[in-house]
């Protein structure tokens, strides 16, 4: 099939020179922020402040457009509040909320052209809008020919061509930054570079879901409270993954939880257990365990979705 959805060497060219001129104008902006804070410049903290938002509301736009890596390292620096401004870090925290969703056509293609076969097809009902986008792909609910509720999640068209300009950016970034920062912000390249294509092959994320499965499993007590997805290999491949959809109410939705009469306290208790498990029985674990991946399903069981960081 043709690349048409991908994007061209125009569009990552025009990619590069955008993350470039948001680079230089992060490295000024921090440099001002040094030079103020230690007193070289005389300017009122309205001033600095007013600059060093600008350039995180900029950053937050642009990462909103391009996603891929640039939403991921926002992330990541929304964070770092040991190395990164408080004023810049309450903007950047604004990347952990979803991002606007791809157009249909292109998550379409991308299923035909992994799969082999046109989406209606594959499934037997394919929903248009998804219920989740992220900066990477995006989740469509679905049922097979069985009637099986499903949640596929597409990787978007051309993305490791995006992620590949974007590390390229970052490790440029880290350059100009260096004599400015602690040492240990080198470090963000290697986890961030190993999250992202970690992220990006489906197969790898299925495989790992399994894996945590069947650890927590061997604590009967424990997984009678637990739920993980599971996948369906027969319409999964690196850039498209098929699991058993789950629905359910966050873990920090205390309202919805308490009015289904949900205890909070006890699932984020069975959650907390979980984890340790996986970190110091298993010595494999979720590596992203926010809300967005945490949720309690509508018979009290704690579900964990989303295996990309592991």
């Amino acid at each position: 099939m043709s690349s048409r959805n991908e994007p061209s060497s125009l569009a990552l060219a025009y990619r590069a020179l955008v993350l470039f001129s948001l680079i230089v104008q992060g490295a000024w902006t921090y440099l001002v922020h040094r030079i103020v804070r230690r007193g070289w410049l005389k300017r009122d903290e309205n001033w600095l402040e007013a600059r060093v938002g600008g350039f995180a509301k900029r950053f937050v736009r642009i990462a909103m457009e391009f996603r891929g890596g640039l939403i991921k390292l926002g992330q990541v620096a929304s964070l770092r509040i040991d190395v990164i401004p408080e004023v810049m870090t309450q903007e950047l925290v604004k990347l952990q909320d979803r991002v606007a969703s791809h157009p249909l056509a292109e998550i379409e293609f991308q299923i035909e052209r992994e799969l082999g076969r046109p989406v209606n097809e594959v499934f037997e009902s394919f929903e248009e809008e998804p219920v989740a986008s992220a900066s990477l792909g995006q989740v469509h609910r679905a049922t097979d020919a069985s009637g099986r509720d499903l949640a596929v999640k597409v990787l978007y068209p051309g993305i490791e061509r995006s992620v590949a300009i974007d590390l390229r950016m970052v490790r440029l970034a880290l350059w100009l930054f260096n004599p400015l920062v602690p040492p240990d912000l080198n470090s963000i390249y290697g986890q961030l570079a190993n999250s992202l294509r970690g992220e990006m092959d489906y197969v790898r994320e299925g495989k790992a879901a399994e894996r945590v499965r069947a650890n927590l499993s061997k604590d009967t007590e424990l997984y009678s409270h637990l739920r993980i997805p599971e996948i369906h290999w027969e319409t999964t491949s690196q850039r498209v993954l098929t699991m058993e959809f789950i629905e359910g109410d966050k873990i920090n939705d205390g309202e919805a939880l308490a009015a289904r009469g949900i205890d909070v306290q006890q699932a984020v208790e069975w959650a907390t257990r979980a984890f340790l498990h996986q970190m110091f029985r298993d010595y494999f674990f979720h590596c992203d365990p926010h809300p967005g991946n945490l949720f309690v399903d509508r018979e009290g069981r704690v579900a964990i979705i989303d295996f990309g960081m592991n």
